[in-house]
């Protein structure tokens, strides 16, 4: 018997600005949004986590379920690094062209 599991509408989920949110790790570790896009982060573990960036901006709420997106429309080039505050070690980043 085949098991179906439907994904929520929210993008290319295996594009370059799509990250998930496993138990304690996000996958991949760094996000390459085209040029002026968006970010895309997908629960699917069932471990609470927020995304917090280091520049203080981010979902602070926690959660094990939905979807968090972050708009990087007219941000400088650069990386932009981000990570969970109740798990040490679960970080990411955005590499921003």
């Amino acid at each position: 018997m085949a098991v179906v599991v439907a994904l929520p509408a929210c993008g290319d989920v295996t594009g370059p600005g799509f990250v998930t949110v496993g138990d304690n790790y996000f996958s991949p570790t760094t996000a390459h949004p085209a040029a002026n896009g968006m970010v895309t982060w997908m629960w699917i573990g069932s471990n609470p986590h927020n995304i917090i960036f280091d520049d203080g901006v981010g979902n602070s709420n926690t959660t094990t379920e939905g979807t968090h997106t972050r708009d990087f429309t007219g941000a400088a080039a650069g990386t932009y690094p981000y990570g969970c505050t109740l798990h040490l070690g679960m970080v990411g980043e955005v590499a921003v062209p």
